[in-house]
């Protein structure tokens, strides 16, 4: 059977202290074989990939069994890793696909299906997760977003009055729930009682997205970013103690827009991957001791790109909308190591004809 799809870049291995300093930032892999994975259901043997048939979209989450092999050497520290993945849950989602974009259909006998393996081009970041048959923020939308394809997850994290770290877009929960009030003034008990307003979906804890088997994954990563509620003494310690218990240290990125908290992460423990989400570019030096740099697309320049990703820092290109071929072809352009995009597979698309 034909290999899948080399995965062009990973986040720094197990170890990175003995690294050389531009391991800290997203460096091409020398060679990652992955052995097509099947498991067996209802007398069908089933890719573990997304599969798209046609008629309403709905998602099943089908248990299978050691789905992965991965035999991976990384050109920093040219070691190979060879391991197996126990469970995953695959993501079924029915729909007509068109152009890379699910759209409904009529009903269908066949089933066909899709790649799921992350583009080896560049990071594509799905912001709030897949949100085409799912509300953002939510499980659901982290493991579609996995499910079409996209090497990152994105999620947004608050913490509750009484210490939990939960997920949500905006701070006033009435944006996207059943519910009224802030979300940083209420407990955990009264988060778990707000619905998302479209699918009725519970409002995770950051714990929940940590636990989703395809996050495990290689190449896969959950990208959290960190309000302002984490500013509060001993939050940026609980963040980290909840990644390293869920053995998610290098499947997981935090990014903000409080560089504060950052550098605090960073001296708590400075395996984790952060990215810095600027306002304005920022200077090179404020970036000590971080990863990477988020720009708005309007801030990305080739040689601006070019400045940061020499110094050792990924450079993300954030949010554009509408996301088009011209905002796509500017973004090849500058050469930035991913964006984020709230149209995940269309994007892609585009990486994967690149």
């Amino acid at each position: 059977m034909a290999n899948a799809p080399t995965i062009g870049f990973s986040l720094p291995p197990p170890g990175s202290s003995k690294h050389p300093p531009y391991s800290r930032a997203l460096v091409p892999e020398r060679s990652v074989t992955r052995a097509p994975p099947h498991g067996r259901y209802a007398g069908l043997t089933l890719p573990v990939v997304a599969l798209e048939v046609t008629g309403r979209c709905v998602l099943i989450i089908v248990h299978l069994h050691r789905l992965d092999n991965v035999y991976l050497r990384h050109t920093v520290h040219a070691s190979q890793h060879e391991g197996t993945m126990g469970h995953r849950h695959l993501l079924v989602c029915v729909g007509l696909s068109i152009g890379g974009v699910l759209v409904l259909g009529p009903p269908a006998q066949a089933m066909q299906p899709v790649d799921s393996t992350p583009c080896s081009h560049r990071l594509i970041s799905a912001h709030e997760g897949y949100r085409r048959y799912a509300d953002g923020d939510t499980v659901a939308s982290q493991q579609a977003a996995f499910g079409v394809g996209s090497n990152l997850a994105d999620t947004d994290l608050w913490v509750t009055t009484d210490g939990y770290i939960v997920e949500m877009h905006d701070n006033d929960v009435s944006h996207s729930t059943n519910g009224t009030g802030l979300i940083t003034n209420k407990t955990l008990a009264q988060v778990r009682q707000l619905r998302t307003t479209r699918y009725h979906e519970p409002i995770p804890r950051m714990v929940q997205s940590l636990n989703i088997p395809a996050a495990h994954g290689h190449g896969r990563y959950l990208q959290m970013e960190t309000k302002w509620s984490f500013n509060e003494r001993g939050a940026m310690t609980d963040l980290n103690n909840r990644i390293v218990a869920a053995g998610m240290t290098y499947h997981v990125v935090i990014y903000s827009a409080y560089l504060s908290q950052l550098q605090r992460l960073e001296s708590i423990d400075p395996h984790l991957t952060t990215w810095y989400k600027a306002g304005s570019p920022p200077p090179i030096r404020d970036l000590t001791g971080l990863n990477g740099v988020m720009l708005k697309a309007s801030q990305l320049t080739k040689p601006r790109v070019s400045r940061y990703q020499r110094a050792g820092y990924s450079v993300i290109r954030g949010l554009v909308d509408p996301e088009t071929s011209a905002s796509w072809k500017h973004f090849v352009y500058t050469g930035a190591r991913g964006l984020m995009s709230d149209q995940p597979p269309g994007v892609i698309a585009e990486c994967r004809a690149l």
